[in-house]
């Protein structure tokens, strides 16, 4: 029932994050166009089959209602409260600074307690990023006035 709920949650931020990247679309020059949408598109299919195929579970599995499915854990607004800061420090601070405060913030709202585990995904994620985005894809990432 957990992991039901857990995947009808994961649907509905997975299509508020695909609405962003379709919006980052509309700045891409009409020839350049076709590729993303077409990779959206096909997103959006499949987050709709998902998210069916989830509620169907959840219907088969138990008689709930639509009162229950409208229920979102706190966890999931607070990250996504805290994606939003992420997305506007990311402009002002840069890519660096803000990627190790957001994983930083959102390993202490997961209840992890491990300084080493908060070192070393915080600063393996933020460099792995980096470097592939910098050296192997050759796009430069939001510099700021830190970093």
């Amino acid at each position: 029932m957990n992991q039901i709920k857990r995947d009808i949650i994961t649907a509905i931020v997975m299509f508020m994050i695909w609405v962003v990247f379709y919006l980052q679309t509309l700045g891409i020059p009409q020839e350049a166009k076709s590729y993303p949408l077409g990779v959206l598109y096909l997103t959006l299919v499949l987050l709709v089959v998902y998210f069916v195929s989830s509620i169907i579970q959840l219907k088969k599995q138990c008689n709930t209602t639509n009162e229950e499915l409208g229920k979102i854990p706190s966890i999931v607004i607070l990250m996504g409260i805290l994606t939003l800061i992420y997305i506007v420090l990311i402009n002002i601070v840069g890519y660096v600074v803000s990627s190790i405060l957001f994983i930083l913030a959102a390993l202490k709202l997961c209840n992890e307690t491990s300084i080493k585990m908060y070192v070393g995904v915080a600063l393996g994620l933020t460099a792995s990023i980096y470097l592939i985005f910098t050296y192997v894809l050759s796009v430069m990432l939001p510099s700021g006035f830190l970093i």
